[in-house]
């Protein structure tokens, strides 16, 4: 039906479709201290509010435009994926980070018990377009990196 479960979900999902219209997110670009911003009069009406770079408009835009519009019919809908993707995208990291640190099997009970707990489901569905299921993937990519890496012959730990 196109709608989002939280309104985070309607900012991101706003910034998106304005890069994409524009090239930046905000309604606007304004002087301040003598450089160029995006400005946002949407935001703290009527004066408005600088808008700062964040990574998921960025990405939803961006990755609309390839694969997304291959996909899905418009941007509302691809933007109320982009969870969904992150949640499998998590749930595939933290396989691949407890199998390094234990094996395999061990790997696959923590990805399963991950993909069930509430707090992860509820914030990877699709429709919570907000930076909670980014922040998982991104966590546990880190940790697994510092694991792998340390395990080479790159790292040493005093």
């Amino acid at each position: 039906d196109g709608q989002f479960s939280s309104i985070d979900a309607y900012w991101h999902y706003r910034h998106a479709n304005e890069i994409l219209d524009h090239g930046y997110p905000g309604t606007a670009l304004k002087e301040v201290d003598g450089k160029m911003v995006e400005w946002d009069y949407m935001h703290d009406a009527p004066e408005g509010e600088r808008v700062w770079k964040e990574f998921l408009p960025y990405f939803m835009a961006y990755s609309y435009q390839f694969p997304g519009q291959f996909l899905v019919p418009d941007l509302l809908a691809w933007a109320r994926y982009i969870p969904v993707i992150f949640g499998v995208l998590a749930v595939l990291m933290m396989f691949l980070l407890v199998k390094e640190l234990f094996w395999e099997t061990a790997g696959l009970a923590a990805a399963f018990m991950y993909s069930l707990s509430q707090q992860f489901v509820v914030r990877s569905v699709a429709g919570f377009t907000d930076t909670d299921s980014l922040i998982a993937f991104f966590i546990l990519l880190s940790f697994f990196l510092l694991i792998r890496h340390g395990t080479g012959n790159h790292f040493h730990m005093p």
